[in-house]
């Protein structure tokens, strides 16, 4: 029995192959992106009168559907270096040096003009590119907000940089793999000019073994792990700690007042109510206190602003909001305590009265901004009163108050 075979099946004699046809290019999302976004700036230059009258959008949708109709070559320089390659990520910017020469040369020249380096949209490997962009430039600030990869041994190459003397800036919002052994190796080769230090929701513990003798902004806010101890030497120019919804203890806080003689605003929103026991002890320090805000913070009541307000005499911005044990008597203890008060939010501070607070425009000439969002006792005829005594008053209020105030 002879084996199945399939049929044969004759092929046509005019039939040849067909070359294989790639499917068109599509054009990249993140340059696409980022022409729109110069598109629109320079919509809003010609808006305000600094460029002719022309039809970005037209050019828009022409360039995207045609792309022989306006090449890439023939854009100005000024659209790369100025609006285009600062709105790309730095791995993009970095991708961009291969791709022609002109296009090298904008990039080099945008990371030449470039004050700062933003990492925080690169959620690639961190340690790749940071070295390249470095050598490039000199910054006086580098964010790495969101870079949860950034580990310590990348911040080495911070500090053989050309940039490590001149860099003022440095944010490690959320870099949760940064500790005080990356720390350690910053403060021995940089940092005499640095200003601004931004350790955020990060996985720094401990600050005493360092020195950063020109340091005027600490963030410390959301620091999950708990502060101990603070820098063992004195910050004689550091001016703003922020320690938001931070676990710190009261040794930490108390070190923190004895090391910065010439700390000004202080953030302590939703921590601890037994760092209220430090604050009421400010004359110990001999601090001249601007900004406080002690915000959600349990145990502020009357009581308590009786006894810490008068203690604060050169107060300008003070925020009590989410305070519901507040009352007018403590409102009214403000008033006669800062005279020179700019700025105060009482939002959610339900027991509060309009009478209290007109003791604050009395009192408080220089008020610019008051925030009585949520309170229930304050109606439209209370704004309509503090807006006509003071015009240059800026009012937060409910939306429906709001729109009734600037309709009339």
């Amino acid at each position: 029995m002879m084996p199945w075979r399939p049929p044969f099946i004759p092929q046509p004699t005019n039939w040849t192959p067909q070359p294989y046809k790639a499917p068109p290019p599509q054009p990249d999302k993140q340059l696409v992106q980022s022409f729109e976004v110069a598109l629109q700036n320079l919509e809003e230059l010609r808006r305000h009168g600094f460029l002719q009258e022309v039809d970005y959008q037209a050019r828009r949708n022409a360039i995207l559907s045609d792309p022989n109709y306006i090449s890439m070559e023939s854009l100005p320089n000024e659209l790369f270096y100025t609006f285009i390659f600062p709105s790309m990520s730095m791995l993009m910017q970095l991708r961009m040096l291969l791709v022609s020469k002109r296009w090298k040369a904008c990039a080099e020249y945008a990371f030449a003009c470039a004050g700062k380096l933003d990492f925080s949209t690169s959620f690639g490997e961190i340690h790749s590119i940071l070295k390249p962009c470095l050598l490039r430039t000199k910054v006086s600030g580098i964010s790495f907000a969101n870079c949860f990869r950034l580990e310590n041994n990348s911040l080495q190459i911070i500090s053989i940089s050309p940039s490590a003397e001149i860099i003022t800036e440095l944010d490690f919002t959320k870099c949760t793999k940064i500790s005080e052994v990356g720390l350690k190796t910053l403060s021995q080769t940089i940092i005499n000019n640095l200003k601004r230090l931004i350790l955020s929701k990060s996985g720094v513990k401990s600050l005493s073994p360092f020195a950063f003798p020109a340091l005027e902004f600490l963030g410390l806010a959301e620091v999950s792990k708990p502060l101990d101890t603070f820098f063992s030497f004195k910050q004689l120019n550091l001016r703003t700690v922020d320690l938001a919804k931070s676990n710190i203890t009261n040794k930490f806080f108390s070190n923190l007042l004895t090391h910065c003689p010439n700390l000004e605003h202080v953030y302590l929103s939703q921590t601890a109510s037994s760092i209220l026991e430090e604050l009421l002890k400010i004359d110990q320090y001999g601090l001249s206190i601007k900004t406080l805000d002690i915000s959600w913070m349990d145990g502020v009541n009357d009581k308590l602003l009786s006894q810490l307000i008068p203690k604060y005499p050169k107060l300008e911005r003070l925020d009590i909001s989410n305070c519901y044990e507040i009352t007018d008597t403590g409102v009214t203890t403000i008033s006669i305590s800062c005279p020179n008060l700019i700025v105060l939010d009482i939002s959610q501070c339900f027991r509060i009265t309009a009478n209290s607070l007109n003791q604050i425009l009395i009192h408080c000439p220089q008020l610019r901004y008051l925030n009585v969002e949520n309170c229930d006792y304050i109606t439209l005829e209370d704004l309509k009163i503090w807006k006509y005594q003071n015009p240059s008053l800026s009012l937060k209020a409910k939306r429906d108050l709001l729109r009734k105030l600037e309709k009339e």
